[in-house]
This record gives structure tokens, C-alpha cells and sequence, in this order.
């Protein structure tokens, strides 16, 4: 008869004191060994089994700590017995280093990138285009021609903190431009553009600011489309306006108010009278700016809210008109609009604008003309020195 099958078991009782691990099963006909073998003196001899018992607190040590052989003559364990040697790193990247080799892998050698050991910090390339995935730091410099594109990204940012954008051609497409993107922080450069600077289309929640923007052409320096809860901060825009449009009041109430902060526009530029900044889409405020030279736009939605904002300069045979609203539901108040032809002009049916506490002084011909029905909007507490 074949040798019976054994199955190890694991048991909660104690152990026999000769038992041992992983011997070889004896024979189905086993009665006992021919010579008796004699147990230790401290224990007895144990019973017969029928089935080998393993238990788990003998199993454990080999499961977890080798075999040991330090009780042979001379074999002391050695540290790091075993493992295998470290791995050879490679030399340190050298941040002073200016030669072709590329140390972080960004496409730059060390000669041309301001940080060879950073992978994010990177220059650009004249007349090349960016299609940028992650944050990045621009080398400090002046490119040309270059295009920047953010498309359907997300928790991005960009510091251009010291660059210089030309574009020295004509163009419709933008020099920035964010398509889609979200919670994108851009801050720091400096653009001189023949066409739209800075294009947001779409997109929400995202932050624009310590930016110089000049534009060579009468085109709009800024434009947003169908974006919304975006923050425009402390932007200096020569030369052409701003226009926000294609989201209604309704859609913003819900994504959040576009907002413009402590931003400076303006024309210096005489042969461009129809710019100015243009507020069509709804529900946005705009905070704290100054418009020189360019008049500020209320139409289409409305519901947008005007407060500590300057209006001067415009005087010119063109508009002449510090602030027109077409647009209702407009909160006006404690603006400065002097300097103008006319401060404000309230269009024709337009309804539920509150006009409240400016200052429409030194304005040449009139602080304020309406043409809707006067109990249509209220006007009060204005400070005015025409009749």
C-alpha cells in the first residue's frame, strides 16, 4: 500500500515536545519505529496520531525569518546580506551647467533653459505654440510670436512673472488663450498684441491677474465668452477694451459672477473712439477699475454691479459718454465718472437700474440724461454741478 495523504492543519494545542516541521509522511502501515526512541526527561512521550497536527506559532517563524545559520563556526550575519547593491543614481544635476545637454528633459538644453533641474520652469520657443498640460514657470525674457494654449485642463497654473509676449503680426487667434479650462491661475507677463491678447472661452473659476496687456490694433485686449465665476485682478490693459458676453445673468447667478478688480484701461491710441469695455453677458462685477479715454458698456443681461470704479477722459467726438447702460437690474454706485461728455446715459425701456451715490462731477455737458420713464430706475444722492 502507497504512502496515506497527510493535510496539515493548523491547531490551538500545545505542541509535543518531539514534534518537527515538514518531515516526510510515514508509510499507512506504521506501528512505530523498531527502536524505540527515547523522549527527552522533562516530558513524556506522545500519544500516536493519526494526523499531523501544524500549528500556527511554529508555522509563523519560517514564514517570516529564515533559516539562521549563525551557529556554524565563522558565519556572523552580515548587514544588508542579501539585498542587492544600491542603485547607481547617476550624477547630480548641476543647476550652472550651460551646455546642450538636457538635464530635466524638457526639451531645452542647460544653454537655453533658466532652470535645468526643474522640469516646470522652462523658456519658449520664437513662433511656436504651447500647448501647456501642466504648471509651469516661463524663463524671465522676450518671446515672439509665441501662442499659449490652455485647453480642457484643470488646477493649473502659469507665472510669467518677467516675460515679454510680442506678437508682431495681425491675427485672430489670441497670444493667451484659455479654451475650456478650469480653475487656471495665469499671472505675471507682459503682452504687446496686434489682435486679442487674452481669450477665456468657457471655462469657470479662473484667475487673471498682475498682467500688462497692450494692444496695437483696435481689437478687444480681453475677451471672454461663455465663461463664468472667473477673477480679473490688478490687469493694466493699453490700448484696447475688455469684453465679456454670451452668458446670461441666469447662468452666472448659478456659476458665480465673473469679477474684475483694480484694473486700469486705457486708450492711448486716438483712432480707435469705438473701444471701450463691454459688458454683455450678465451678473459681473466690476470693482475698483479705472477706464481712461474708454467708456464702460452695460447691454444685453444686465444685473451687474458697478461700485468704486473710475470713468474719465472721454470727451472725444466719439462716444463721449462715460458709462451707457442698455441693459436692467444694474447696481450703480459710489462711481467717479468726470472728465466726460455726458456721465451716464440711460438707454431707452431699460428698467430696475439703481443709480446711487456717484460723484458726475466736471463733466462738460451733462452728469446724466435718461431716456426710459423716470419711475422705471432709481436715481438718487448723485452729486452733480449741471442743472
Amino acid at each position: 500500500m502507497g504512502p496515506a495523504t497527510r493535510t496539515a492543519t493548523i491547531s490551538n494545542q500545545a505542541p509535543a515536545a518531539s514534534s518537527t516541521l515538514f518531515r516526510n509522511p510515514p508509510p499507512s502501515t506504521f506501528a512505530g519505529p523498531k527502536e524505540k526512541t527515547p523522549a527527552p526527561s522533562a516530558l513524556a512521550t506522545p500519544p500516536p496520531k493519526t494526523k499531523e497536527t501544524w500549528r500556527l506559532k511554529d508555522i509563523l517563524p519560517l514564514l517570516f525569518f529564515p533559516l539562521s545559520l549563525s551557529g556554524c563556526s565563522g558565519d556572523e550575519p552580515t548587514p544588508d546580506a542579501g539585498m542587492p547593491p544600491p542603485r547607481d543614481s547617476g550624477p547630480a544635476c548641476d543647476p550652472d551647467l550651460r551646455s546642450e545637454l538636457d538635464q530635466d528633459r524638457d526639451g531645452f538644453p542647460s544653454r537655453l533653459d533658466c532652470a535645468d533641474c526643474d522640469p516646470n520652469r522652462f523658456p519658449l520657443e520664437d513662433g511656436a505654440t504651447l500647448y501647456l498640460q501642466q504648471s509651469a514657470v516661463i524663463c524671465p525674457g522676450t518671446y515672439r510670436n509665441v501662442r499659449i494654449v490652455i485647453e480642457q485642463q484643470d488646477s493649473l497654473s502659469l507665472d510669467g512673472t518677467g516675460v515679454t509676449l510680442e506678437r508682431e503680426e495681425e491675427s485672430p487667434q489670441a497670444v493667451l488663450e484659455l479654451n475650456l479650462a478650469n480653475n487656471i491661475s495665469v499671472h505675471g507677463f507682459n503682452v504687446v498684441s496686434r489682435g486679442i491678447a487674452l481669450y477665456l472661452n468657457g471655462g469657470s473659476q479662473n484667475r487673471l491677474e498682475d498682467m500688462k496687456i497692450r494692444t496695437t490694433a483696435c481689437t478687444d485686449a480681453v475677451h471672454l465668452a461663455a465663461s463664468a465665476a472667473n477673477r480679473l485682478e490688478a490687469l493694466e490693459i493699453d490700448g484696447g477694451g475688455l469684453l465679456l458676453n454670451l452668458v446670461p445673468a441666469e447662468d452666472t447667478a448659478t456659476g458665480g459672477r465673473n469679477e474684475i478688480y483694480s484694473s486700469t484701461f486705457i486708450l492711448t491710441a486716438q483712432d480707435c473712439p469705438a473701444s471701450g469695455v463691454v459688458l454683455t453677458s450678465g451678473a459681473n462685477r466690476f470693482s475698483g477699475n479705472t477706464l481712461e479715454g474708454l467708456p464702460l458698456y452695460l447691454q444685453g443681461f444686465g444685473e451687474n454691479i458697478l461700485e468704486g470704479n473710475f470713468i474719465g477722459g472721454n470727451e472725444s467726438p466719439g462716444v463721449g459718454i462715460g458709462l451707457v447702460i442698455y441693459a436692467s437690474g444694474n447696481r450703480v454706485e459710489q462711481n467717479t465718472l468726470s472728465e466726460n461728455r455726458l456721465g451716464i446715459l440711460l438707454g431707452p425701456e431699460v428698467k430696475n437700474n439703481s443709480i446711487l451715490n456717484n460723484d458726475l462731477r466736471n463733466n462738460s455737458e451733462a452728469c446724466l440724461e435718461s431716456l426710459a420713464a423716470p419711475e422705471d430706475n432709481r436715481v438718487e444722492n448723485n452729486s452733480c454741478d449741471h442743472p
